[in-house]
């Protein structure tokens, strides 16, 4: 399936940097755990670093790519039940309300993101900054909330296309 150029940028803008984190915290624990082996001396903040940079990062921009690349599951036990017009109406309903919270949550992420800034939230009880990684919470259920408007439009006005061959009302 070939996907629009907007939503195929947006999944490179995001697999990219997700790749590079994982890459870079596999390597940093490794090192953490070679010098605190050789040396008796592991890297500093290893925890912290990957508790608020690595894993925020992967996990947030991990949402984004499921749901750019379409890797989400469907409940068959519900969705072989309904016709095609019933299937499109109960997933434009369950997006539109996907979109809502996440434009909730976007919100809420963008006055959290503000205050860490302000009081420069630092990781845990350490001295490492972590108020940068906030400012993806915004981005990401931003991109969701717009994600998912747009599958809702897109099976919305599918559930309501004029019936074909007939009137039959499955398919």
């Amino acid at each position: 399936m070939r996907q629009a150029p907007l939503r195929s940028a947006l999944l490179q803008m995001v697999q990219w940097p997700a790749a590079i984190a994982l890459t870079a915290m596999m390597l940093h624990i490794v090192a953490n755990a070679i010098l605190r082996l050789v040396n008796d001396r592991p890297l500093s903040y290893t925890l912290e670093i990957t508790e608020f940079w690595y894993m925020p990062v992967l996990v947030l921009l991990g949402f984004v790519v499921a749901q750019l690349r379409d890797g989400h599951i469907t409940v068959e036990l519900i969705d072989g039940f309904l016709t095609t017009r019933h299937r499109s109406v109960v997933v434009a309903v369950g997006s539109s309300i996907c979109a809502v919270v996440f434009l909730a949550l976007a919100w809420f992420g963008l006055d959290e993101a503000r205050y860490a800034t302000e009081i420069d939230q630092k990781g845990g009880g350490s001295r490492l900054p972590s108020w940068p990684v906030y400012w993806l919470v915004p981005f990401v259920f931003a991109t969701l909330a717009a994600s998912f408007t747009a599958l809702a439009v897109r099976e919305g006005r599918r559930g309501f296309e004029p019936r074909t061959e007939g009137g039959s009302i499955h398919g």
